[in-house]
């Protein structure tokens, strides 16, 4: 579960930098925005290998985030 957590704080970090970029329109936003969605698939994954209820709504979450994440950064 080590693991699980420093990934979830990562996630949860990239998605702050990737909100505050986007909110502000950078022109860094989009590449913000592919690494968020690296974070949120690398969480998402680990979550995922985790019977927690808790886990299994982050890996839904994240996998959301993921997809959304992408659609910027194209």
């Amino acid at each position: 579960m080590e693991q699980c957590e420093k990934l979830c704080r990562a996630c949860a970090d990239a998605c702050r930098k990737c909100a505050d970029e986007c909110r502000s329109m950078s022109s860094t936003a989009s590449q913000t925005a592919q690494q968020c969605a690296d974070a949120c698939r690398a969480c998402a994954e680990e979550c995922e290998k985790h019977d927690d209820e808790m886990c299994k709504k982050c890996a839904e979450e994240c996998r959301k985030c993921e997809a959304e994440c992408r659609k910027i950064a194209a």
